[in-house]
């Protein structure tokens, strides 16, 4: 049997791999996070230049593309989208800076300044950085069809 001593010593060892790990843990992400926070940060990330980056602005989600479709067909104005129930619209503050476009049902943008904004009286203002982009309404399921979200 065991004296106590040893009981304790060995509960001490373990402890102290235990308090190692979880160091260890919090360390990678606090990394993770400063990291994360340059990101944000950085205006000028490549990242935010390629193709795949989104923006979630209420009930309208915006994707960053390689270029538009083939046949795709101006739209005037700068409006995204109508709030059926508020009456507020998701749009660019920057009417000029921007063209819409229009391919079938799905939309899209372009960024022609180097920024644009997109604001909605909901919804905090987002930068939106030159280039093109696809413009989705979030809907909702229900068993007989899918439907837009109105706001």
């Amino acid at each position: 049997m065991p004296s106590l001593a040893r009981c304790f010593e060995q509960r001490q060892t373990q402890n102290a791999l235990k308090i190692s790990r979880l160091q260890q843990h919090l360390r990678y992400f606090w990394q993770r996070y400063c990291y994360d926070q340059n990101m944000l940060n950085d205006r000028n990330n490549s990242q935010a230049n390629q193709p795949g980056v989104l923006y979630r602005h209420g009930d309208v989600l915006i994707g960053r593309i390689a270029s538009l479709p083939v046949g795709a067909q101006r739209r005037i104005g700068a409006t995204l989208a109508h709030g059926e129930v508020t009456g507020h619209s998701h749009r660019i503050q920057q009417s000029n800076a921007v063209q819409l476009w229009v391919h079938g049902s799905n939309l899209f943008l372009e960024v022609k300044e180097p920024s644009a904004t997109l604001i909605h009286e909901e919804h905090r203002a987002i930068e939106l950085p030159q280039g093109l982009y696809r413009v989705w309404r979030q809907r909702e399921y229900r068993p007989d069809a899918y439907v837009e979200v109105t706001d």
